[in-house]
């Protein structure tokens, strides 16, 4: 019987993993993420712009991306369902003053920084940043270094968001059209993915148990 109970809670457990591994959460700077496992583990995008367009009002942005506790800054190539970076962390870290200078906010093992008046972006946790507004540090254009996939960052000025200066590698983008700026927003909402073949086995022995655990019941009772 403690055999049946233990297998009936793996089953059980492995449920409410499954549950659980509905939500895109992850830790760290991300490369080369298909945007559907964004938006099918609980992010809707709220913001979307052209590398070099300016003048938005971050205000109305961040207005806009109110909906959930969390925001994901990304970019991609325009058209393309394929995030070239991406990091995420709650909403009061990725938007936590920093300044103006070479300081960071460490969260969810990733350095943030931002400010409305010089720039918005993020680098691998434990790194350091070289803002000139925008982060040169591991550049491709000032000396490539091991963490330039890693890195993204967009001029600010005003309170508004100003041209985008780098993807990962890919730097100088103040005035492109060929990439854009995006911001998703966590709303919790997993869109049911599916689960893993030891998972479901879990899953289908625990019901099992279950049930039988519940007609020899039915027959002692009988």
């Amino acid at each position: 019987m403690k055999f049946k109970a233990l297998a009936i809670a793996a089953g059980l457990a492995a449920i409410s993993s499954a549950a659980q591994a509905a939500d895109y959460l992850p830790f760290g700077v991300q490369n080369n993420v298909n945007e559907s496992t964004v938006l099918g583990g609980g992010w809707s995008e709220c913001y979307s712009e052209a590398y070099g367009a300016n003048g938005t009002s971050i205000s109305s942005i961040l207005s806009g991306c109110s909906a959930g506790s969390r925001l994901m800054l990304a970019g991609r190539a325009t058209g393309s369902d394929t995030l070239l970076v991406l990091a995420q962390a709650a909403t009061s870290d990725v938007t936590f003053n920093t300044g103006g200078s070479n300081n960071t906010h460490n969260a969810n093992g990733v350095e943030w920084y931002f400010s409305n008046n010089y720039s918005w972006g993020f680098a691998p946790g434990g790194s350091s940043v070289s803002l000139n507004s925008c982060d040169i540090q591991d550049s491709t254009s000032f000396g490539t270094g091991p963490t330039v996939n890693q890195r993204l960052c967009w001029h600010t000025g005003g309170g508004a968001m100003n041209g985008g200066w780098r993807i990962g590698a890919i730097d100088f983008l103040n005035s492109s059209s060929d990439y854009e700026k995006v911001i998703f927003t966590y709303t919790g909402d997993g869109g049911g993915a599916v689960p893993e073949p030891a998972t479901w086995a879990l899953m289908i022995g625990g019901f099992g148990l279950a049930g039988a655990s519940l007609r020899r019941r039915r027959a002692v009772t009988a």
